[in-house]
């Protein structure tokens, strides 16, 4: 009888081992996973004036639009100063992500004195609340916020570059 018993058991460990495996790699339901670069440095989107500062804003507006959303991603942002003009009148630099209309996240970018850049990340988020049946997509902007005199040409000669590294899984061909 423990013979039995100890053979059904083999059995169906081997059943269910077996069937996980899939060697098309159906249980990925993503096709590969892939870095996006964008540089936003002549990407100027629009400033705005608020009380005490001004917004300028830079946007890549050709993100990736084939995400699969089963996946997390990660966007991460550099600015470079070009060390030719201060850059005392800014104020604080955030990279912001965006997505299906309601969606976004901010992270403030910090100096870096070792390699002269800001830098922020914002990691491992979902897109799949925004687009639960569909392909992906992502807005990436970099918002520069400067004292209130100052505009997109101040900004243009005091950054060297401003990019975006984008890091997520393509949906399946």
């Amino acid at each position: 009888m423990k013979a039995i018993i100890a053979s059904v058991v083999w059995a169906l460990i081997f059943l269910l081992f077996t069937g996980c495996s899939d060697t098309n790699n159906n249980d990925n339901p993503c096709g590969i996973d892939t870095k996006w670069t964008g540089n936003l440095k002549y990407n100027f989107g629009f400033s705005e004036t608020q009380s005490g500062f001004k917004r300028i804003v830079y946007e890549d507006t050709n993100t990736p639009e084939d995400i699969c959303t089963e996946k997390h991603v990660t966007a991460t942002f550099l600015v470079r100063p070009t060390n030719n003009i201060s850059t005392a009148n800014i104020l604080e630099i955030v990279g912001k992500a965006y997505w299906g209309g309601f969606y976004e996240k901010e992270t403030e970018l910090a100096y870096q004195q070792s390699n002269n850049t800001w830098y922020g990340t914002i990691s491992n988020f979902g897109l799949k609340d925004a687009f639960p049946n569909e392909t992906g997509w992502i807005g990436l902007q970099v918002i520069f916020n400067t004292t209130p005199e100052m505009d997109e040409n101040y900004i243009n000669n005091a950054i060297q570059s401003m990019e975006v590294e984008f890091f997520y899984t393509q949906e399946p061909l």
